[in-house]
C-alpha cells in the first residue's frame, strides 16, 4: 500500500451518469399533451355560456371537436 496521495482515477465516458431516453421522452410527451388539451379547453365554444347545452353547444360530439381541432392543428403545422 502506497503511503501518499493518489492520483484520482480517469472516469470513462461510458460510466458517467446519464439520463436515458426515456426519461427525457416520457416528461416531453406528457407536457405536449398537456398543451394539447389545454389549447383544446381555451379554444372551446363559449356556446355553453349562453346557456345552450348538448350537441348544439359543443357543436357534435366530443370525439368529433377533437378530431376537427387535429385538423385544424396540422393545418396550422403544415403552413
Amino acid at each position: 500500500m502506497p503511503a501518499g496521495p493518489q492520483a484520482p482515477a480517469v472516469v470513462s465516458r461510458r460510466t458517467q451518469t446519464r439520463l436515458s431516453w426515456w426519461a427525457v421522452a416520457l416528461p416531453a410527451a406528457a407536457f405536449a399533451v398537456f398543451l394539447f388539451l389545454l389549447t383544446f379547453l381555451l379554444t372551446a365554444s363559449p356556446a355553453s355560456a349562453d346557456g345552450v347545452s348538448g350537441d348544439a353547444a359543443s357543436g357534435g360530439s366530443a370525439l368529433a371537436q377533437v378530431v376537427r381541432f387535429a385538423r385544424y392543428a396540422l393545418e396550422r403545422l403544415a403552413l
